[in-house]
């Protein structure tokens, strides 16, 4: 029932690709993001399914007694019914198309399948199951990003299947006009390129080796890129992109250099290419054995995504050279992680791939299948060591890497004077700034030059930016000495958890903006020859802006507040730096805003900063004695915070931060005084925010959530006509919340309040 019925699925038959005509249509796309490529740990059944399409009626063949039984005669009729110039465009657009789905994924016990064991059952026409042989593709060994350690990317290696290699047509041929288009010899049309370039990027993304005299042209031009002193290569046999941090215009744009860059991340599997890594990450002298130390115990209690136990090792790993790490006997290897590189994966994006920067993968993971572990990575980079390990039998162990260069690694309290004298010297083109809570990394030569002083104090600074926020979201400001003993108030990092750290990366190429949150927070500013720390983390909003979206909770995280719940936290930090507020000058438009209707949903995100930032500022202003007496859980009579809560200031900020902190509890225990800040399936976000606050400041805000109509947003225009949405906005069930309270409303409004 699964025999091919059209030309085009004899054509993607030989490419083991098979049409099952079924009632699904959700089949998630494979690879994500239309990002071709990828790794996977361990053996998988895979199928890809072309559904039912135009191009398919088009080609005029529904009965499979049609088909040509031949290569030649396959090609010939499509070439018949669609064209010289065009069938094989239908066959790259079909393959675009194509739904790929993972059906068995190979665990730690079971890593390993037969053919028989890929015999998987699909849905045809009639709802029917019926048996397919799905695709046995190989695991790799190297596990995918994910905040599990056992689950990888759930996308493969487009294999290569030699009968549909054939039927693509001449490889080598296609490839030697990308080439000439690339040196100038031959100018390709866009469509042209785009064309031959998405069709030999999905057959080369790999570490297949094309054999037979059919690929010899193919072969040639892959030689260029591997052999010795060619017109690609140096002595050593490395291809050179030729990335400029001085030219800023020498950058890779696959339309205008489409060879180069399908070489360039074929070399991220495929071992035989080698890639000059001067200009990114930069070159080592490898040689030397080396001795790192990380911590073992992975703590899971009330553990924060942003804070991983991913640990550095000071240590660089030369590009495509042998790096082998010894496990210690008393360490258990199967819970441990490698990783060499760090930075966002921007293959496949567009905009990306127009002005690429360095190398669109550099990060690699590794399993360790006994105590040694040998690998080689296409780009060199920093080395890293995780442990899942929730029980070891020791805290923390050295591990011996061979054949790998120091990096600096300046770790605050540890590193002292004297051995920073000596680290400055380092050669590894990165350095990292460990803190308590922090670890940053930079080009070599933005620290090299610091003094030791200036270390300490950058690092200092680091961890005062983290405890500001942690005290913002109310969290303690000390860990329990037992993780048996940790709450939902444990702050992310601290002494007890051992390893533990944000981080941030600077890199020349991000996936998105000049700079993201995640794990690393991702900051595109890479100047190698600079000799200055590239930011001030006492005064950068940028770097506030993106821990911030890391932390933010939903109780602030109301409808149109993405971009603004993050930086009510960064006004906390000028707030305790000392700096000017940003919004300052444009407070004294808020009544303007508020007068003029759908304030909050047409000022967008500035005025909705500062509809959040009145609310402290007027406390502070008008009614900070009174706050403080209308909790006393936290203040004492005379208005001094209560020792055990080490995060408050005194000041009218502290609203946000007890908020915070009665949400969380409240979700996990009772107290009536502040049960409106308890999670309530019944109001919207915006709603549960106003019950909150006003339950902890004890004045009704009824009429300030109203003027502001925080939470309805803008949905478009109709006829010229704004049309507002508001089913997240503050409504009738927010305003019985906040009247069952009995409140007094404030002494003055606090939507009018302008600082003054």
């Amino acid at each position: 029932e699964n025999e091919p019925k059209t030309v085009i699925e004899s054509l993607l038959a030989k490419a083991g690709i098979y049409v099952v005509r079924n009632k699904r249509n959700g089949a998630a796309f494979l690879p994500k993001h239309n990002v071709v490529g990828g790794v996977h740990q361990y053996d998988m059944c895979v199928q890809d399914f072309i559904s039912l399409t135009d191009l398919e009626r088009k080609l005029g063949l529904q009965t499979y007694e049609d088909v040509a039984t031949t290569k030649e005669g396959l090609i010939q009729q499509l070439i018949d019914n669609l064209g010289e110039d065009n069938w094989e465009g239908a066959l790259d657009e079909t393959l675009k198309n194509r739904e790929r789905i993972v059906y068995r994924v190979g665990t730690e016990e079971n890593s390993t399948f037969t053919e028989d064991d890929c015999i998987v059952q699909v849905e045809d026409e009639n709802g029917d199951l019926i048996d397919v042989q799905a695709q046995l593709v190989k695991g790799d060994g190297i596990p995918g990003d994910s905040d599990v350690w056992y689950k990888y990317d759930a996308y493969v290696k487009y294999p290569v299947d030699l009968n549909f290699v054939e039927a693509q047509g001449d490889m080598g041929g296609k490839m030697k006009s990308l080439l000439e288009h690339e040196e100038g010899n031959k100018t390709m049309s866009q469509i042209d390129v785009e064309r031959e370039y998405t069709n030999m990027y999905a057959l080369l993304m790999n570490d297949a080796n094309f054999t037979g005299e059919k690929f010899d042209s193919l072969n040639a031009i892959l030689a260029l890129y591997r052999e010795p002193n060619t017109s690609k290569t140096n002595a050593d046999g490395e291809f050179d992109p030729y990335f400029r941090w001085d030219e800023p215009k020498r950058v890779i744009n696959y339309r205008y250099q489409p060879v180069t860059r399908i070489m360039l991340e074929r070399a991220f599997y495929d071992p035989q290419l080698k890639y000059n890594p001067t200009q990114y990450p930069g070159r080592v002298e490898a040689g030397n054995t080396e001795e790192a130390t990380i911590y073992l115990r992975k703590i899971s209690n009330y553990y924060q995504w942003y804070a991983r136990n991913m640990q550095s090792t000071g240590l660089f790993a030369p590009a495509h050279e042998e790096v082998t790490i010894t496990v210690p006997d008393d360490v258990d290897y199967t819970k441990l992680q490698l990783q060499i590189g760090l930075g966002d994966n921007v293959a496949g994006l567009i905009k990306h791939e127009l002005v690429l920067k360095r190398p669109p993968r550099v990060e690699k993971k590794y399993r360790f299948t006994s105590n040694t572990l040998t690998v080689k990575h296409p780009y060199g980079g920093l080395i890293y060591l995780t442990s899942f390990d929730s029980d070891p039998s020791i805290e923390e162990a050295t591990f011996t890497f061979d054949n790998v260069e120091k990096a600096i690694l300046f770790k605050l309290g540890e590193t002292n004077s004297s051995q920073w004298d000596e680290m400055k010297n380092y050669k590894a083109p990165k350095a990292e700034i460990q803190s308590k809570h922090f670890v940053v990394t930079v080009p070599r030569n933005n620290v090299a030059n610091l003094t030791f002083e200036e270390m300490e104090d950058i690092a200092k600074g680091f961890d005062e930016v983290a405890v500001n926020a942690y005290d913002f979201y109310g969290f303690d400001r000390d860990c329990p000495a037992d993780p048996a003993d940790f709450t939902v108030n444990t702050p992310p990092t601290c002494d007890t958890r051992k390893g533990y750290h944000n981080r941030e990366a600077f890199d020349p190429h991000i996936s998105i903006g000049a700079g993201h949150s995640g794990y690393p927070i991702m900051v595109m500013n890479w100047d190698p020859n600079s000799t200055s720390f590239p930011q001030n983390p006492r005064n950068s909003w940028l770097l506030w802006h993106e821990f911030g979206h890391n932390m933010a909770t939903k109780w602030i995280y109301i409808n149109g507040a993405t971009e603004v719940a993050n930086n009510v936290m960064c006004l906390y930090q000028q707030h305790k730096f000392g700096l000017p507020y940003k919004i300052t000058k444009r407070l004294a438009n808020a009544p303007l805003l508020v007068e003029k209707g759908q304030s909050y949903g047409d000022s967008g995100a500035m005025g909705r900063l500062i509809m959040f930032a009145q609310l402290p500022l007027w406390v502070e202003a008008n009614y900070l004695d009174d706050f403080k007496s209308a909790n006393p859980k936290y203040y004492d009579d005379n208005g001094n915070a209560k020792s055990e809560f080490g995060f408050l200031d005194g000041s009218g900020w502290d609203i946000y931060k007890i908020m915070h902190r009665e949400a969380r509890e409240n979700n996990s225990s009772s107290d009536y005084r502040y049960s409106a800040c308890a999670e309530n399936p019944n109001l919207t976000s915006a709603e549960s925010f106003g019950a909150c606050m006003s339950s902890i400041l004890q004045l009704d805000l009824t009429s300030y959530l109203q003027d502001w109509e925080i939470g309805t947003i803008g949905a478009g225009m109709i006829d010229g006509v704004a049309i507002y949405d508001n089913s997240g906005g503050f409504g009738q069930a927010g305003a019985d919340a906040i009247a069952d309270m009995n409140l007094s409303e404030p002494s003055s409004p606090i939507q009018n309040f302008t600082g003054e």
